[in-house]
């Protein structure tokens, strides 16, 4: 780091600085915080005493926040007398780490100074926003951080505890992380410090910046759900490569929902982490051939149990919303429906008191590091001699090959129209369920529309085994709304609304079932889009 000279009280600016910073943020209790300076794990590796010192850091937008909606943060760190203007950029990746793009310079004031900046692109980038006549603080962070160096084999690492908090007029919100910043070596080592660190201190990983948090703070905004994001495979792209990109979209996914399912105002959050959990089944399921065994078996378990876990929470979201809700609406005056209601609403709080509670058990943060360091070393699958293996070779056959098994085991199951018994509609939703996130995860590699088609026969089909799939689920939710209910001394009230709720999805099972084998001939007779030529 450069630093400032003084010359007879004014400071002399030094040249731009342009790094590239990697790192993982670490959450934890101020409790935990104590910790940290007495971790066995870290006196082994510190390189050094560390250095505490107060940071104050002011942050910087347009009224229009065109520098968030781009991903990137200004701010100015004041240090004594020096004033640092640093912009962050967010670069793209496959790992889940935080890897943004830093440019840095001593300015003269307490104000940006654009001119300082010694990217051309980036400059002229916010010259055309009209970024420089607009910009006004917008929230401030300030902290009391304690440095450490660290080594862990060939990997220099700064170790930074933070503890202070993040201000947007009155409002405040606390910050107590640590941050592994990778000054150089393998990025999979951070991973490797932060697991260390993890199985002596309860921590949890952070997704998002303080920059991120700062504008939530001071838009008096929740987190919000997030859907997976459009994932970039190239048919050449080896098959192991691709499982590394679809695995950590899969892992963003769950993670970019955990503050909103946490919150538990929204339950599309819940929705969408799952969604996350159970996309990421499925790419284990396909590749679990390819995978190290121990790790699969361990990535199957975890998963198995992450899914239970969240899945109290969601169903009764959907079972209050699609059934409770709407019966309630068609009935408002009935006392046994609203006491239904009533005590669904207090036992879908209690599922999401125990979603809470996974979040915070140290065998949830296991997991996600677990996973992200297998990706980033690259130790989840062996590599074969002489590179001859399917994940060796451009996904789009190994594509074509997981996705023609899946959709013939799904046509097995179904047969030529679907009428089917109860137990194997069951599995012809599990089925289909795979075989749609699965062709979610390569669409990318084939012609759009015909991709697009099929998976909408696809879903068509799951839509309609959904109802079926809900009064599977509901009937053991209404076993304990009954136990609810009847502890009020009220039992004849939770048996009649048992019955009105059941009766009313009969009804919605019976529509859909009807409608069932026309949906699944219109899939049938579609050209599965992976036997077409890649794009």
């Amino acid at each position: 780091m450069h630093a400032a000279a003084c010359t007879r009280g004014r400071i002399r600016l030094d040249t731009t600085r342009v790094t590239e910073e990697v790192e993982i943020k670490l959450r934890l209790s101020p409790e935990g915080a104590g910790k940290v300076k007495r971790s066995a794990a870290l006196r082994s590796l510190a390189r050094g005493r560390g250095r505490t010192r107060r940071l104050l850091s002011v942050y910087f937008d347009t009224p229009r926040y065109e520098l968030r909606a781009a991903g990137a943060a200004l701010r100015i760190r004041h240090l004594g007398k020096r004033r640092i203007q640093t912009i962050k950029l967010p670069i793209s990746g496959q790992t889940g780490l935080q890897t943004l793009r830093q440019i840095e310079s001593d300015v003269r004031s307490d104000v940006p100074d654009l001119t300082q900046i010694s990217d051309e692109d980036v400059k002229t980038w916010l010259q055309a926003q009209g970024v420089a006549g607009a910009l006004a603080s917008v929230f401030t962070t300030e902290l009391k951080r304690t440095v450490w160096p660290i080594v862990l084999h060939e990997s220099e690492i700064e170790v930074a505890l933070d503890l202070g908090e993040v201000r947007a007029g009155e409002r405040r919100l606390p910050i107590s992380e640590v941050e592994l910043e990778l000054k150089s070596g393998t990025p999979g080592r951070l991973v490797e410090a932060a697991l260390m660190l993890h199985r002596e201190i309860p921590i949890a990983w952070e997704y998002d910046t303080k920059a991120a948090r700062g504008y939530r703070l001071a838009l008096d905004q929740p987190p919000q759900p997030e859907r997976a994001r459009p994932i970039a495979i190239s048919p050449d792209m080896p098959g192991r490569l691709a499982f590394v990109a679809i695995a950590q979209s899969c892992l963003r996914h769950i993670r970019a929902n955990e503050g909103c399912a946490r919150l538990g105002q929204d339950s599309e959050g819940v929705h969408q982490l799952r969604v996350g959990v159970r996309r990421l089944r499925a790419l284990v399921g396909a590749y679990r051939r390819e995978i190290a065994v121990e790790f699969g078996n361990y990535l199957a378990r975890e998963l198995d149990w992450l899914q239970t876990q969240f899945g109290a929470a969601r169903d009764w979201d959907v079972f209050i919303t699609e059934s409770l809700e709407r019966l309630h609406a068609r009935l408002p005056g009935d006392p046994a429906v609203s006491a239904m209601l009533r005590a669904a609403a207090a036992l879908r709080d209690e599922s999401y008191v125990a979603l809470r509670a996974t979040f915070d058990e140290p065998r949830y943060t296991e997991l996600l590091l677990r996973l992200e360091l297998a990706l980033t070393a690259g130790s989840w699958s062996p590599v074969a001699e002489g590179g001859g293996a399917l994940p060796d070779r451009p996904v789009a056959e190994f594509a074509a090959s997981v996705l023609g098994k899946r959709y013939k085991k799904l046509r097995a199951i179904g047969g030529k129209r679907a009428d089917l018994p109860e137990q194997d509609l069951h599995r012809l939703r599990i089925a289909g369920k795979k075989l749609r996130y699965t062709a979610e995860f390569f669409r990318s590699l084939y012609a759009k529309k015909s991709a697009a088609k099929f998976i909408a026969a696809l879903s068509d089909v799951q839509d309609h085994l959904g109802s079926l799939n809900d009064a599977m689920v509901s009937q053991q939710l209404l076993l304990s709304l009954e136990g609810r209910i009847a502890n009020g001394n009220d039992i004849a009230a939770a048996r009649h609304a048992s019955g009105m709720i059941l009766g009313w999805q009969a009804a919605r099972i019976d529509q859909d079932l009807a409608e069932l084998p026309s949906i699944w001939r219109k899939l049938r007779g579609r050209r599965p889009f992976w036997a077409q030529e890649v794009q």
